[in-house]
C-alpha cells in the first residue's frame, strides 16, 4: 500500500469511518481502527493537520501503565481522582480510563505509534492527597524526526511562535535548563550551540525545524503511523451537520473547498474536533460568568465547536457540568503587528521561582504562585474578575537575569527590546513600577514587605506556597537539581513586570458519552455509531485537573476503546 495521510480531491461518496478532527485523539482512534480492519477516514476543517495536541506539551497521563511503579494501580488512581474531583467526576468514564490505560499504552507503544519516556519525578498536581504520587503516571513523547512525514510535513501544524526559542525552536524538557544555563553553564552553552546550528540547518532547508519535540512529536509519530497504514485527512474540509435515522447516524454533511457534499456513514462518525474554546457564543451560553473579561485560547484555532454544535442539534446532551469551563493556563500576550495576538504560556518556568510574585490591581497577592497552571489560572479568572482577570508576575532584577518573565528569556542585553515592544514592565523602585502598571503603589509595597518577612522564615502564611512537594517540583524545571527554596525575597531594584490573563489549553465542557465514548441522548438514550472523543467529550475529571497530561490520557485511551467497540470488540472490563 502506498503511504498516504494528506489526501487531495473530493472526499468518497461513502465512507467505513468517518473521524472528525485531526488532533491526536482523531488519530490514535484511526489508528486503532485500521489495525482492527476498518478503513477510517479523517476530515480536518483548517489547512494545517495535528490540532492543539501539535502545540501542546505532549504529556500524558496514564496511572497503572506498564513502567509505573508497583505501588500504583487503577484503586490508588481512583482515589486520587475522587479526591480531587469529588461528586463531579464521571464514575463510568473514569473506570474505562483506568480499565484501559495499560492495554491502550502498550497497544500504540508497540507498534511504534507512540514513543514515551518516564520522568525520574513528575508529580501529581495534588499528590499529597489520597492515592496521589510523586512520580511514574506521567510521560513525556520522545523527540521524533519530522522526516518521516514525508511530503505531509508540509502541512503538519506549527508551534505556538512565542513558546519556542528563537522562532521556531522546539525545547525539550530537559533541554529548558540548558538553555536558561547557556550563558553560565560552559557545558550548556555547547548543547545550545549544537541544537540552534541544526535548527539554522532545518530553517534554511525546510523553513522550519524538522526536529520535532513534546506535542509536536507526541502528535507527529501517531500521524506518520496513520501515513504508513494509507489512512487519509481530507484538510480544509469541515463538518457541517448530520443526517440521523433514528438513533443511528447515517450521513454527514460536509463543505470542502466551498462546496457541501452529503458522505454516507458506513459504520461510524466520530468526533475529535477539539471541542470549542474559540467559540465565544458558546462559553457565554454554557458559562456566562467567564464570558466577560479577558481571555486567551491557546488552543487551535479552528476549534469553535461545530461538530459539538451540529451534535445537540440533533439531541445530544451537554455536559456543563464542570467545576470550571477551561483547561486554564496563565498566559502573557505579546505586543505586535500581526493580525492575531502573539501568547505566551507561563506553565511555571517563572512564577514558582525565587523573587517573584503575583499580585492583583491593588497590589495584592490572591494565590499560591507555585501551584498547577489550571488552578492558578482559575483562581485568575475569579479573583481578579474586577479587572477582567489581569493580573500581573513581578521579580527583582536578580531574579529576571536567571528565569526570565515568560518570552523575556534571560538573555542579557535583550530586556530593553521587551520593554520597548511595551510586553515588559521595568521600574527603578516598587513604587515607579506600580505607577507604569497602574496598580496601588501602597499595596505593592506592603506586598513586598510581608512577603519578604514570610520567605525570610521559608514559611508563606497566606497561600501555603511551598506546602506541596508539586510546589517544590515546578520550582526546580529548569535547574540542574531538586531546589528547595520556593520562596525567596525581592531584592533591590531595579523590578520588572509582565500582565498575565487567565488563558485555556482548551475546554472541559463537550458532549455528554458513555463509558465507550458514544454520545448520550437528552432523553437518557446513546446514539448507536456517533461517537465523541478528545475534547469533544466532556471531560471524565469533572473540570478538576488531577496531573499533566489528563488531556492526551484519555485521548490515546478513549480513542482506542472508541475503535474497539466500533470494531465489535467491546469494551466491558
Amino acid at each position: 500500500m502506498t503511504p498516504m495521510a494528506v489526501a487531495s480531491g473530493q472526499l468518497p461518496a461513502e465512507v467505513d469511518v468517518l473521524i472528525v478532527g485531526s488532533g491526536f485523539a482523531g488519530l490514535a482512534c484511526a489508528v486503532a481502527l485500521k489495525m482492527k480492519g476498518l478503513n477510517p477516514l479523517i476530515i480536518e476543517k483548517s489547512e494545517s493537520w495535528g490540532g492543539t495536541s501539535a502545540r501542546s506539551l505532549g504529556v500524558m497521563w496514564l496511572p497503572g501503565h506498564p513502567e509505573a511503579p508497583p505501588e500504583d494501580s487503577a484503586e490508588r488512581a481512583k482515589e486520587y481522582i475522587a479526591a480531587v474531583g469529588g461528586n463531579r467526576i464521571d464514575n463510568a468514564g473514569v473506570d474505562t480510563f483506568l480499565s484501559y490505560s495499560r492495554e491502550a499504552f502498550s497497544f500504540f507503544e508497540g507498534m511504534g505509534a507512540t514513543q514515551s519516556i518516564f520522568p525520574p519525578i513528575q508529580p501529581d498536581y495534588q499528590p499529597e492527597l489520597p492515592g496521589g504520587v510523586q512520580a511514574g503516571r506521567a510521560m513525556r513523547p520522545v523527540v521524533f524526526d519530522g522526516a518521516s512525514l514525508g511530503e505531509d510535513f508540509a502541512t503538519f501544524r506549527r508551534p505556538i511562535r512565542d513558546n519556542t526559542a528563537f522562532n521556531g525552536l522546539v525545547v525539550d524538557g530537559p533541554e529548558v535548563r540548558e538553555f536558561l544555563h547557556a550563558t553560565r553553564r560552559l557545558g550548556s552553552f555547547l548543547k545550545v550551540a549544537a541544537l540552534m546550528t541544526k535548527y539554522a540547518v532545518s530553517r534554511l532547508r525546510f523553513g522550519r525545524d524538522r526536529r520535532l519535540a513534546v506535542g509536536a512529536a507526541l502528535t507527529a509519530r501517531m500521524g506518520a503511523k496513520a501515513r504508513q497504514l494509507g489512512i487519509p485527512i481530507y484538510l480544509n474540509t469541515a463538518l457541517v451537520d448530520l443526517e440521523l435515522d433514528g438513533n443511528s447516524c447515517r450521513r454527514a454533511v460536509v463543505r470542502q473547498g466551498g462546496k457541501r457534499q452529503t458522505v454516507l456513514i458506513g459504520r461510524s462518525l466520530v468526533l475529535a474536533s477539539g471541542g470549542f474554546p474559540h467559540n465565544p457564543q458558546m462559553v457565554a451560553k454554557f458559562y456566562p460568568e467567564h464570558a466577560s473579561g479577558r481571555h486567551m485560547s491557546l488552543a487551535s484555532p479552528g476549534n469553535k465547536g461545530e461538530a459539538v454544535d451540529a451534535a445537540l442539534r440533533h439531541g445530544a446532551r451537554m455536559n456543563a457540568d464542570q467545576s470550571s469551563p477551561y483547561a486554564f493556563m496563565p498566559v502573557s500576550v505579546v505586543p505586535d503587528r500581526s493580525v492575531l495576538p502573539r501568547i505566551a504560556l507561563n506553565g511555571g518556568l517563572d512564577r514558582a521561582k525565587p523573587g517573584m510574585i503575583m499580585v492583583d490591581r491593588h497590589g495584592r497577592r490572591f494565590a499560591n504562585e507555585a501551584q498547577d497552571y489550571h488552578r492558578l489560572g482559575l483562581e485568575m479568572a475569579e479573583k481578579c474578575a474586577d479587572n477582567g482577570g489581569e493580573c500581573y508576575l513581578i521579580c527583582d532584577r536578580a531574579a529576571f537575569r536567571k528565569h526570565g518573565l515568560g518570552a523575556a528569556l534571560p538573555i542579557p542585553g535583550t530586556a530593553w527590546q521587551w520593554e520597548r515592544k511595551g510586553y515588559l514592565v521595568c521600574g527603578a523602585s516598587l513604587e515607579e513600577l506600580a505607577v507604569k502598571l497602574d496598580i496601588d503603589a501602597p499595596g505593592l509595597k506592603e506586598t513586598v514587605q510581608r512577603f519578604n518577612k514570610m520567605a525570610a522564615t521559608g514559611v508563606d502564611e497566606d497561600f501555603g506556597r511551598g506546602l506541596s512537594f508539586y510546589d517544590t517540583y515546578i520550582r526546580s524545571v529548569g535547574e540542574f537539581g531538586i531546589q528547595d527554596d520556593v520562596l525567596g525575597p525581592l531584592g533591590a531594584g531595579p523590578y520588572y513586570a509582565i500582565r498575565l490573563i487567565p488563558g485555556d489549553i482548551g475546554a472541559f465542557a463537550g458532549l455528554r458519552a458513555d463509558a465507550v465514548g458514544r454520545v448520550m441522548r437528552e432523553d437518557g438514550a446513546v446514539f448507536n455509531n456517533l461517537y465523541a472523543i478528545g475534547n469533544d467529550r466532556a471531560s471524565i475529571f469533572g473540570g478538576f485537573y488531577p496531573g499533566p497530561g489528563i488531556t492526551l490520557g484519555p485521548c490515546l485511551v478513549f480513542g482506542y476503546v472508541a475503535a474497539n467497540a466500533i470494531a465489535g470488540e467491546g469494551a466491558e472490563k
